[in-house]
């Protein structure tokens, strides 16, 4: 029997001992491949490419250890948009949607299941006073039923969970993933304090194909899926597989932490970090200091983050 397809027959007991197997080892996002949504949808977008890379590393080359098939692929007509300056009519919006069949080999065994996508393609802009089209539309559509398919599965899940909204829970992922070990996928080993710290953006991670060791289960958090793309208007760019991914902040290293008390931040590794940044990550990293540093330790931070911002700016 396929363990992972929806037949609605009984779970046999070889299935119900994987449970959480592939869960908990690609349920950590490393922040870096993390982007803060803004405008009228508030959340955190992953990469693509990213989400790609972890199936790649837990199952294999896709096409050998995962892959997927179109299964339908079609317009579909929405809702009138009304009329225009002369009374008449525009026609309905059209949206594209795309039912994808994920597959992936775990164990010797093969899963199935399948997902949905979706895109406005013609619509109003913005301010609703033309009728637009978004010519990425298959593209788009694609990419966002492949990234619901690998969140099934449990990659990149804490996002979803809502736990990147707490900033001490994305600052222990960033000593995480910049303490792994370069022969260790960064994000699936125990986290080595048991104090979160405060949030900032990693340092890339090294790229590997070696399947991921089991890590623990992120706690779960009553909060709504963080990366939708419902509230995209034709035209507007959405989560494409060629996303560069943001560029990296400042990190902070493991320390010890006592009993009750809150780990404390490495300054010169910070000082160090922000000579690399990015002009993109220098006002997160504004607002993520203020709740790591006080007093001096603040001041040197906030003066170096000034420095590189005149730097990229000349």
């Amino acid at each position: 029997m396929n363990p992972n397809k929806q037949t609605g027959e009984t779970t046999s007991p070889d299935t119900a001992i994987l449970g959480l197997s592939i869960w908990n080892k690609v349920e950590k996002t490393d922040p870096q491949y993390t982007t803060p949504m803004s405008g009228g949808f508030k959340g955190t977008a992953i990469s693509p490419a990213y989400m790609i890379k972890r199936a790649t590393e837990m199952f294999g080359p896709i096409g050998l250890g995962w892959g997927y098939e179109i299964v339908e692929d079609g317009f579909h007509d929405g809702s009138p948009m009304g009329f225009n300056a002369q009374g008449d009519p525009l026609g309905p919006q059209r949206v594209h949607i795309l039912r994808l069949k994920f597959w992936y080999i775990y164990q010797g065994q093969k899963g199935e299941f399948e997902h949905y996508g979706q895109t406005p393609f013609v619509g109003l802009n913005f301010d609703r006073d033309r009728v637009v089209t978004d010519g990425d539309v298959k593209k788009k559509s694609l990419t966002d039923a492949l990234t619901k398919c690998l969140s099934m599965l449990g990659i990149c899940s804490d996002v979803h969970l809502g736990l990147h909204d707490d900033n001490k829970y994305v600052a222990s992922l960033i000593t995480e993933f910049a303490d792994a070990p370069a022969s260790q996928t960064p994000g699936t080993s125990r986290r080595k304090t048991t104090a979160p710290q405060s949030a900032a953006t990693p340092a890339p991670a090294t790229v590997t194909t070696t399947p991921t060791t089991a890590g623990p289960t992120a706690p779960t958090l009553p909060q709504a899926d963080q990366v939708q793309k419902s509230s995209q208007q034709p035209g507007q760019a959405g989560l494409e597989l060629d996303t560069p991914a943001p560029t990296p902040a400042a990190s902070v290293n493991d320390s010890p932490v006592q009993a009750g008390s809150s780990p404390q931040p490495d300054l010169n590794q910070w000082l160090r970090r922000i000579k690399s940044l990015g002009a993109d990550a220098i006002g997160i990293s504004k607002t993520t200091v203020k709740s790591i540093f006080s007093g001096e330790d603040l001041a040197r931070i906030q003066q170096a983050l000034e420095e590189r911002e005149s730097e990229l700016n000349s």
